[in-house]
């Protein structure tokens, strides 16, 4: 059975107090393993009131070698979020206090993951941006829509002068 990676800074420490001859770790080698473990079980475990911290991660992350983890987290949580309409109205939010397109792109395929109508709008209003990356991704996004209230809204990108 593989380790999770959560479970590896417990089976680090386990190995070293087995070991005690060994050379301990420097903390440049475990602080980014905690850091990992954390932000994955948060993904795994945080309620719709704490949701805030992984979007926060994900839009300006303290540690850029953890910006994927931090998506994965964001991702894995607001999928399972009971109230979706919810997820996705904090989601939406964050998309339009991003400063920069690849955030927004990175929350906008999370707002996708979590369907319903404020993300399906969310979505369209991107579709309909001014930014060509931002109207490129939200077309993709709503191409892959599965289900068919997705269609009005594509029908009206298509209609925009900007679509």
């Amino acid at each position: 059975m593989r380790a999770r990676s959560a479970d590896l800074p417990v089976k680090i420490w386990k190995a070293s107090a087995a070991c005690p001859t060994a050379m301990p770790l420097p903390s440049s080698v475990w602080q980014p393993l905690l850091r990992a473990s954390a932000l994955s079980a948060l993904g795994e475990t945080v309620e719709l009131s704490g949701l805030s911290v992984l979007i926060s991660e994900v839009v300006a992350p303290k540690h850029a070698d953890q910006s994927d983890i931090a998506r994965r987290a964001l991702m894995a949580a607001s999928i399972r979020m009971p109230d979706r309409e919810a997820c996705a109205g904090q989601l939406a939010t964050a998309v339009e206090r991003a400063k920069d397109v690849k955030t927004k792109i990175t929350l906008l395929e999370i707002v996708a993951a979590v369907a319903g109508k404020k993300a399906l709008a969310t979505i369209g209003t991107a579709a309909k941006s001014d930014d060509a990356e931002l109207q490129d991704a939200g077309s993709r996004l709503l191409g892959s829509w599965t289900t068919e209230d997705a269609a009005p809204v594509l029908l009206d990108v298509a209609k925009s002068p900007k679509g």
